[in-house]
């Protein structure tokens, strides 16, 4: 991880999640490792990492209909001791998600975990394609396709 550089303070990286890389981690795809050790250093530096909920819905239907509802569920509980933060939909959020699906032809779920990024100036953990679109727009790390 690269560190951000503010006033001359050096602090650590913030991450913003895509529902691609929450299901790399919950499905053991190849980009769950990477995931795993981001997790487990913004918890030992007390930071979120941060998740739309429109991301983080996307992630419980298509979980779901791998793993069943049982096998979500406890995934889900598993979910709430990590550091990862799901952030409402705000209007102003909506706004620039809507802008990006417009501008860039990005997908509106995804739109939101760019808009997410964009606006927290994380970077956004991702191997979905769909995001080349906006590559520089927003800082991204490549995850491992499946």
């Amino acid at each position: 991880m690269r560190p951000a550089v503010t006033g001359g303070a050096v602090r650590p990286q913030l991450f913003a999640l895509d529902a691609f890389a929450l299901m790399g981690m919950l499905l053991a795809e190849p980009a769950g490792p990477r995931v795993r050790t981001v997790l487990r250093v913004a918890e030992r530096q007390g930071r979120p990492v941060l998740m739309s909920l429109i991301n983080f819905g996307e992630v419980l239907y298509n979980v779901e209909r791998r793993v069943g509802p049982r096998r979500t569920a406890r995934m889900v509980s598993e979910l709430r001791r990590t550091p990862i933060q799901v952030l409402p939909v705000t209007h102003a959020r909506t706004f620039h998600a809507a802008r990006l699906k417009v501008r860039h032809g990005l997908g509106y779920a995804d739109a939101f975990a760019a808009a997410l990024a964009s606006e927290f100036h994380a970077t956004l953990l991702t191997g979905d394609d769909d995001f080349h679109v906006v590559d520089g727009l927003v800082d991204i790390e490549w995850l491992p396709s499946r």
